[in-house]
């Protein structure tokens, strides 16, 4: 008996112990259940709202590049970035922008979209293509002093951008423009042995061409090379 007796008392023991704890969490449920349904009910808002608005977010995104390509006249490319200024299509879209009003001749509306690209987007991936852009426009405009600091600033910051070839051109254009066909001429030449296997070698050397003829007098009415700013598009190995 003695022996029942004592394998009994450490169930009763564990009822006991169990009883005790299922009072405390009762008791912790009847004080903090409240307050615990609310916190559970706030993070559960609070998800709602952030995906709310991160699907909001995708959604212009996706407005902004459908429109990017749907678009027809500069003017409603302006509006897609003006109305999308935050999406990933927006940069492309105002370098766009930028790039048609230089190939149609209107240089100064070209500059303010490159310097507005560059106060918007100065650590896109594609600022090195406006701070370029920028440079061809004051080219164009005949500020060839301006144009030449530009274009020094361009080839310094930027050695394996895919205008850089281009760039230099443009510094030996301007150099010329401004009597300094000489320093021009050697800038050709030292960029063709620095860079041998560049694709516009051909370019160069028409340069140089050119750059022989005017100073020699040959040709009165020599020109210098045409250019106009190439497709901003994304080099994977040459991209800043």
């Amino acid at each position: 008996m003695e022996e029942q007796a004592s394998k009994q008392s450490p169930n009763m023991a564990e009822k006991k112990e169990l009883n005790e704890e299922i009072q405390k969490l009762r008791q912790l449920i009847f004080e903090y259940g409240p307050k615990i349904l609310w916190v559970v009910i706030a993070m559960i808002f609070i998800y709602g709202v952030f995906a709310f608005y991160k699907n909001r977010k995708k959604a212009m995104e996706e407005k902004a590049a459908e429109e990017l390509f749907s678009a027809s006249s500069y003017e409603e490319m302006e509006k897609i970035v003006k109305e999308n200024p935050k999406s990933t299509a927006a940069p492309l879209l105002l370098l766009r922008v930028a790039k048609g009003y230089y190939n149609t001749g209107n240089y100064a509306m070209a500059l303010s979209k490159y310097d507005e690209f560059l106060a918007r987007y100065q650590h896109d991936l594609m600022a090195g293509t406006a701070e370029a852009g920028r440079a061809f426009c004051l080219e164009a405009m005949g500020k060839y002093d301006e144009a030449l600091q530009k274009f020094d600033a361009f080839i310094v910051d930027h050695t394996n951008h895919y205008l850089l070839e281009h760039a230099v051109l443009g510094k030996g254009r301007c150099l010329e423009k401004l009597s300094k066909r000489e320093e021009a001429r050697i800038l050709y030449e030292n960029f063709l042995v620095s860079h041998p296997n560049t694709p516009w070698d051909f370019l160069f050397n028409e340069a140089i061409k050119n750059n022989k003829e005017q100073t020699n007098n040959i040709s009165a009415s020599a020109t210098n090379v045409s250019f106009v700013i190439p497709q901003p598009i994304l080099d994977n190995t040459r991209s800043k």
